[in-house]
C-alpha cells in the first residue's frame, strides 16, 4: 500500500467517488487494473478543515481516515469499524 497526500481532490476524483455539491474527500483508496500497488491519497486541505471545524486534531483526523479507506476498501468491511468517519464529509462552506 502506498500513501499520498494531495492538496485537494480533483473534481474527477469527486465524481468518481460519487460526491454531490457541497461534499469534499477526506481520502480516497485508488486500487485500478494494472496498478503495482494500491495507493491511498489523502486530502491536506479537506483534513485540516476538518480538523479545525470539529476542535479535534489533524492526526486523528489523519488516522481516522487512514482507517476508513483501508478498512472499507482494501479489507471490505463497509462502515463496520466503530469510530470510522466516511469518505465523504460536506464542506465547511458549502
Amino acid at each position: 500500500l502506498e500513501l499520498h497526500s494531495a492538496a485537494d481532490p480533483t473534481q474527477q476524483q469527486l465524481q468518481a467517488a460519487g460526491a454531490h455539491p457541497g461534499q469534499t474527500l477526506l481520502g480516497l483508496f485508488v486500487d485500478l487494473p494494472g496498478m503495482r500497488t494500491p495507493q491511498v491519497i489523502l486530502f491536506e486541505g479537506p483534513l485540516t478543515r476538518k480538523a479545525q471545524g470539529a476542535g479535534s486534531s489533524l492526526l486523528a483526523e489523519i488516522r481516522s481516515t487512514l482507517i476508513h479507506e483501508i478498512g472499507e476498501h482494501a479489507l471490505g468491511l463497509n462502515h463496520v469499524l466503530e469510530g470510522a468517519r466516511g469518505q465523504l464529509e460536506e464542506r465547511p462552506d458549502g
